[in-house]
């Protein structure tokens, strides 16, 4: 089973080396990567052109468009692969090298159209045991339980979901996992952790500038699950307001890590 590859990179120099080694070091092999640049100004092309020439035997394509945003990226990626599974991985993440192997496993083992991989902040440890339960609706809308870099599905189920929204600039990943739970069943690894992340959950280090533009991408989110019948009214004004606590326990987590921060070097 061909698997496509679909890293969306942007000013990604620093990091789109390391990413791409974490796939190309994977124990299967049947893999193409597919890098759409949404619009860097930096060296992120001669990079990859670096990397093409280092790996010549890998399939690796790059496309460049204009800052359209990940969402139109992805897609754009995902419509110029061949694979009949995608998978889709960040430009300053990485991977397990069994990652792929221990997906591909799992949808032909069950029979699944839709599997996501946990994450982790630190080094990767050998695959042993494999955990991993199914994620219903109800539980995915109070919680994203699915990081992106983890998520493999077919590319039929893709297409049949119509793709990233484009209209999204944040949250439009979870846009799309909740689109899917109501079409198929989704299952996500537990353990091992096949996914190893470089930015926090509220941006570098803990501190970001985007935490209400998420916020905003959330709502935008919800309220399209609401009109399109997929959550009642009361859920829906319940799944506002929780969202809201979470904004602002984000808030003061976020000043406590600056404050944190600000000691350390104070301190050091």
């Amino acid at each position: 089973m061909l698997i496509s590859v679909i890293i969306p990179c942007y000013n990604a120099s620093k990091t789109i080396e390391r990413a791409i080694d974490s796939v190309v070091t994977q124990t299967y092999k049947d893999f193409e990567i597919i890098i759409v640049d949404d619009g860097s100004s930096d060296n992120s092309k001669g990079v990859i052109d670096k990397l093409k020439k280092a790996y010549r035997d890998v399939s690796i394509y790059y496309y460049y468009q204009s800052n359209f945003g990940p969402a139109t990226a992805r897609n754009y990626g995902v419509s110029v692969s061949k694979g009949s599974l995608i998978a889709f991985l960040d430009a300053d993440d990485t991977w397990h090298p069994e990652k792929l192997f221990v997906q591909v496993r799992t949808i032909q083992q069950y029979n699944i159209r839709f599997v996501g991989a946990s994450f982790t902040y630190d080094d990767f440890e050998e695959v042993g045991y494999c955990d991993f339960r199914e994620v219903q609706l109800i539980r995915l809308l109070f919680y994203n339980c699915f990081p992106t870099p983890g998520v493999m599905m077919e590319r039929s189920l893709f297409d049949e979901l119509g793709g990233f929204d484009e209209n999204l600039r944040y949250a439009e990943d979870y846009d799309l996992w909740l689109r899917a739970v109501q079409q198929t069943k989704l299952v996500l690894i537990k353990n091992p952790k096949l996914v190893r992340l470089y930015k926090f959950a509220f941006g570098k280090k803990g501190l970001s500038s985007h935490m209400y533009s998420m916020f905003r991408g959330e709502k935008k989110v919800y309220l399209k699950l609401y009109r399109g019948e997929g959550i009642r009214l009361l859920p829906y004004i319940f799944l506002i307001n929780l969202l809201r606590c979470k904004l602002v326990l984000r808030l003061l987590i976020s000043k406590l890590l600056r404050g944190k921060n600000l000691l350390g070097s104070i301190f050091k």
